[in-house]
């Protein structure tokens, strides 16, 4: 059985649960939002919000207090998806990642 790796952040005022997308769609997403001057804040934002954060479901843009929280929202997923030091994330999967057939 695949295990969905999740983490419970702060941002603003919001406690949030993220779930992880895998990595189709974080390429997707960066794919999706590129701009001329890199990736766009507010499709990046939306796209975590809406398939990323799972606890509680239907937040907005408009549901923060300032921009530097988006910013923080972004960062905090980077860093969720980024692997720990030293640990192995083989047979951990991201929600719509399927595993490769031996």
């Amino acid at each position: 059985m695949l295990e969905i790796r999740e983490k419970s952040v702060k941002v603003g005022r919001h406690q949030l649960k993220m779930q992880d997308p895998g990595v189709r769609w974080v390429l997707q997403t960066e794919e999706r939002n590129r701009t001329p001057d890199g990736v766009s804040v507010i499709g990046y934002a939306e796209a975590i919000l809406s398939d990323v954060v799972v606890s509680p479901k239907g937040l907005t843009i408009d549901d923060f207090d300032h921009e530097s929280e988006i910013v923080e929202l972004i960062k905090q997923f980077k860093q969720f998806r980024l692997p720990a030091p030293g640990v192995e994330r083989s047979g951990k999967r991201g929600k719509g990642e399927a595993q490769d057939a031996a």
